[in-house]
């Protein structure tokens, strides 16, 4: 299996997750219900990042890197590059 494709089936496996567990949560208790959400949350946040730096060509970073991160390495310089590609 190539890099791209083991990425596919990774992703694929998340949203069956996400799904399974958006399911549960009108079966979860209170502090249960809450983390379940913030996972949720968390999950759509990095694939929101995601998409945004494949359209800045910067989606090389791993899923286990801190958000902050992520946007301090990888989509500020990418953004940086636009604009100084713009103002030249």
């Amino acid at each position: 299996m190539t890099k791209k494709e083991e990425d596919a089936y990774a992703r694929g496996q998340e949203t069956l997750a996400n799904s399974l567990l958006s399911d549960l949560l009108p079966h979860l208790k209170d502090g249960k219900k809450e983390l379940a959400r913030a996972v949720l949350e968390l999950n759509e946040v990095r694939a929101s990042l995601h998409r945004l730096s494949k359209d800045l060509q910067c989606d090389n970073w791993s899923d286990n890197l801190a958000l902050a991160d992520v946007v301090t390495k990888y989509i500020k310089p990418a953004i940086d590059d636009i604009i100084h590609e713009l103002s030249i």
